[in-house]
C-alpha cells in the first residue's frame, strides 16, 4: 500500500521519543499521520494504546473528564498515542497535570492537523514538556522507496532520481491520499473534496475570526497562480480587504496549508506565501516555476528535520534590480542559497543573479537547481541538477 511507505521522519521520533514525555506530530490533513501512527508506528511499539479523537464517543469521553481519562489511559507505562489530539483542546492541560504527576520520557504521542498555539485557541500549556516534530508530504526518496538524503543539510548533491520520477512528483505532489492515483481526473476529485472538508469544516474551530470558506478557496486557488504571492498581491486580485484576506491566510497557515516565506533583509520585498504540496499546486494550475520553489521548500524542510537538525528558518532575495534568489536557509550551520531555473541553458540572466548574491550576502553558499543532467561549478555556484535534491 502506497501508505505504508517507510517514513523518514522513524529516526527523528525514537530520539525525541526518549527525551520528551510528549511527543507532538503536526502537518496538514491526511499527510499521514494517523497511518504513521496507527497502522506502523504502534505495530511496532507493541503495547502503545492507540486512540483518535476523530472517534466521537472517544472525542466526547475526553471532554467530559480529560484528567480522568488520561488516568484510565496511563494506569501502565505503555506509551499513549492521541490522533488529532487538538479537537478536545482541553486535553492539553490535562496532559500537563499528568506528565508533572508521573514525568517520563515517551508517555503521550499526540498529534495533530493544526499548530498548537494561542492562535487557534490551544493553550500552550505544555512548553517545556513536549517536542514537536514536523511531517511533510512524502520526500522523493520515500516515493521511490530509497534510503534517506539530505542533500539540502550535508550539499552532498548527487543525481538520485530518474527525469520521469521527478517530473512525475513535480507534477502529482507527495500527499499519499492522492499521489498514487493514476487517473488525473481521480486525483482532482479526490483534491476537491479534500478543499471543501479544509474550507468548510476545519475552518470552522477558528470561531472567533468569522472565517469565509469560499473566501478560503479562492486564496488556495490564487497564491500558486501569482509570480509574487504577497499579502497586498493576493488581496488585489481577489478584491478583497486585506484585513480579512490576512485573517484567512493566518488560519491557513496554522492548517499547515500555507508557509510564509519572508523577504531576507539583505534584500527587498515583503512575505510571499506557498502552498505546501506541489500536486495541489498543480490541481490549482500553478507555474511550473511556483512547483519547483513548493517542492524545494519541502525537501529543504523535511530533510532538515528528519536529519534531526530542526526546521531551518526560510527567506528568499531580491535585489532592488530584481535579481533574485528563491529560497535562502539560514541555520546554525550557514546561509545556502537556491536559485530555480527552468532552463538547462544557463542564461547571463543568472551570472548577475550569483554575483548579486554574493555581494549582498558573501559569506552565502550558492546554488543554481537547474533541469541540467550532473553537477558542476560556475560562477562561483554549484549548478545542481532537477534530479539531485532529493
Amino acid at each position: 500500500m502506497p501508505h505504508l511507505r517507510n517514513r523518514h521522519i522513524y529516526t527523528s521520533i525514537a530520539k525525541r521519543q526518549a527525551l520528551w514525555p510528549v511527543l507532538g506530530i503536526l502537518g496538514p490533513r491526511q499527510v499521514g499521520k494517523s497511518t504513521l501512527l496507527r497502522d506502523q508506528l504502534c505495530a511496532a511499539q507493541t503495547t502503545a494504546k492507540y486512540f483518535s479523537f476523530d472517534v466521537r464517543d472517544i472525542r466526547e469521553r475526553a471532554e467530559r473528564q480529560p484528567d480522568y481519562y488520561l488516568k484510565s489511559l496511563t494506569s501502565d507505562a505503555a506509551p499513549v498515542i492521541i490522533d488529532e489530539v487538538q479537537k478536545v483542546p482541553e486535553i492539553f492541560d490535562a496532559i500537563k497535570a499528568n506528565v508533572d504527576e508521573e514525568r517520563r520520557p515517551g508517555k503521550f504521542i499526540i498529534s495533530g492537523s493544526t499548530e498548537f498555539s494561542q492562535k487557534t485557541g490551544i493553550r500552550e500549556s505544555l512548553t517545556g514538556r513536549i517536542g514537536l516534530l514536523r511531517l511533510f508530504p512524502l520526500t522523493l526518496s520515500e516515493a521511490n522507496r530509497r534510503t534517506f538524503c539530505d542533500p539540502f543539510v550535508s550539499h552532498d548533491f548527487r543525481v538520485t532520481s530518474t527525469p520521469s520520477e521527478f517530473e512525475r512528483w513535480l507534477t502529482t505532489g507527495g500527499m499519499p491520499s492522492h499521489c498514487f492515483l493514476r487517473s488525473e481526473d481521480e486525483r482532482n476529485a479526490s483534491w476537491s473534496a479534500w478543499i471543501d472538508t479544509v474550507c468548510f469544516r476545519d475552518l470552522a474551530q477558528f470561531k472567533a475570526l468569522r472565517l469565509d470558506g469560499d473566501l478560503a478557496r479562492d486564496i488556495l486557488e490564487s497564491v500558486p497562480r501569482l509570480e509574487e504571492a504577497t499579502l497586498p498581491v493576493i488581496a488585489a486580485k481577489l478584491k478583497v480587504d486585506a484585513r480579512k484576506v490576512k485573517r484567512h491566510i493566518e488560519a491557513l497557515a496554522a492548517l499547515f496549508l500555507l508557509q510564509e516565506i519572508k523577504p531576507h533583509s539583505a534584500g527587498t520585498g515583503k512575505s510571499e506565501w506557498q502552498l505546501w504540496d506541489t500536486g495541489f499546486s498543480q490541481m490549482m494550475g500553478a507555474t511550473q516555476l511556483n512547483r519547483l520553489r513548493t517542492l524545494c521548500m519541502n525537501e529543504c524542510l523535511a530533510q532538515h528535520e528528519y536529519a534531526g537538525k530542526g526546521l531551518p528558518r526560510l527567506f528568499y532575495f531580491k535585489s532592488a534590480k530584481g535579481a533574485r534568489a528563491d529560497l535562502i536557509s539560514e541555520t546554525k550551520s550557514g546561509v545556502s542559497a537556491y536559485i530555480l531555473s527552468e532552463d538547462s541553458t544557463l542564461s547571463p540572466y543568472l551570472s548577475r543573479t550569483v554575483a548579486s548574491v554574493k555581494r549582498h550576502l558573501p559569506a552565502c553558499k550558492i546554488f543554481i537547481i537547474a533541469p541540467v543532467s550532473e553537477c558542476f561549478e560556475e560562477w562561483g555556484a554549484t549548478i545542481v541538477p532537477w534530479t539531485a535534491i532529493g
